[in-house]
């Protein structure tokens, strides 16, 4: 058994409940109202939709709410219909469904492109105030790994 209690025997629920249903629901609604587009995404897993034990009933949910709401959109990074992403288990996890920084790297790539593909984004790198500030995250992150335990990150 994994150090989170899973284990090839065990069975993963991932279904929305009407309470839930409710309130993303009326997130949406909230945020459509300002005229804003909206995308869920469904970060990888070890135990994707390929895996027969895994319940898709998230995937379907938020399928769903695309064909129920116009500017609402959605990406599966575990559907291999729309993400290429070649994960390894063993070197892109740290724990399971927990990506490290390879797998992060990875992951962000493939959004960045779809992102730049459906949406117009402005590239703020061009942005000398933007780019201050983004520099100033990027300091505090590598700080943070530097302190951090690597067993967890590589």
């Amino acid at each position: 058994m994994s150090s989170w209690g899973i284990d090839e025997t065990t069975i993963i629920h991932s279904e929305v409940s009407s309470r839930q249903d409710k309130e993303i629901r009326s997130i949406i609604t909230e945020i459509l109202a300002d005229n804003v587009k909206i995308l869920f995404v469904t970060a990888p897993e070890q135990y994707s939709n390929k895996d027969k034990r895994h319940n898709t009933s998230y995937h379907s949910y938020f399928e769903s709410l695309t064909e129920e709401y116009e500017n609402v959109s959605y990406f599966d990074f575990n559907d291999k219909k729309t993400s290429n992403l070649n994960l390894d288990v063993k070197t892109d996890f740290a724990k399971v469904n927990h990506l490290n920084v390879l797998g992060a790297q990875k992951t962000s790539v493939v959004l960045a492109d779809y992102l730049n593909a459906k949406y117009s984004l402005t590239d703020y790198r061009k942005d000398t105030e933007n780019n201050t500030r983004m520099e100033e995250g990027l300091t505090f992150f590598k700080n943070k790994l530097a302190t951090s335990n690597e067993e967890q990150l590589f």
